[in-house]
């Protein structure tokens, strides 16, 4: 939208495309949860945001309520993935799991 200057079909198919992405990345959530933690799972929340973000922008500038209603459930699973990897490293910390030398 910013390259644009409006709600263009240029920012319509880059949010589109972003879903997919985040639909086939959501496939792996079984896998991610067998693996060890490592603080490198912060990384998981940054696209979540940004999702949530251009979601809520886009529902902004083209006074969408479906794309608001995304952005909110998207906002909902970035607390909920931001209290899961708090109480993970805090769990992690006290375990002396990380920040240890190698």
């Amino acid at each position: 939208m910013r390259l644009e200057g409006e709600v263009g079909a240029f920012g319509h198919f880059l949010l589109s495309a972003a879903y997919v992405f985040a639909l086939l990345v959501s496939t792996q959530a079984a896998k991610l949860r067998k693996l060890p933690f490592a603080l490198s799972w912060w990384a998981l929340s940054f696209p979540i945001a940004a999702l949530s973000i251009a979601s809520f922008g886009y529902a902004h500038a083209a006074e969408s309520g479906a794309h608001r209603l995304i952005g909110a459930g998207l906002l909902a699973l970035l607390i909920a993935v931001v209290a899961l990897l708090i109480f993970r490293t805090a769990r992690a910390m006290r375990a002396g799991k990380i920040c240890v030398p190698e």
